[in-house]
């Protein structure tokens, strides 16, 4: 499974590198960029599906004891993520004032 998400990645990151590329030219190509967007969001699409199985084969492993204990702890990451963007948002908001 960890090698299929490198080289879906690495596939995405291609595409985004082509749509950049394409973007700086002084006449871009819009069926250009819009095939390298469509085919970013089919390889993204792709790997959160792919999260989700192995998040639901994951569960079905667990007892319903240690399913909770699980979403207490997505939570916790949940919870961690948020305050990290509200920081990183306010000390981005507090840059531009300067």
């Amino acid at each position: 499974m960890g090698e299929e998400l490198k080289k879906d990645r690495a596939e995405s990151k291609r595409h985004m590198d082509n749509l950049k590329a394409e973007l700086a030219k002084d006449s871009p190509d819009r069926v250009r960029i819009h095939e390298a967007i469509n085919k970013m969001e089919a390889i993204n699409t792709l790997i959160h599906l792919r999260r989700i199985d192995s998040l639901l084969d994951l569960r079905q492993l667990l007892t319903p004891k240690q399913r909770e204990k699980f979403k207490r702890l997505g939570e916790k990451r949940e919870h961690a993520m948020k305050k990290e963007s509200i920081f990183q948002f306010r000390n981005e908001a507090e840059l531009r004032l300067v």
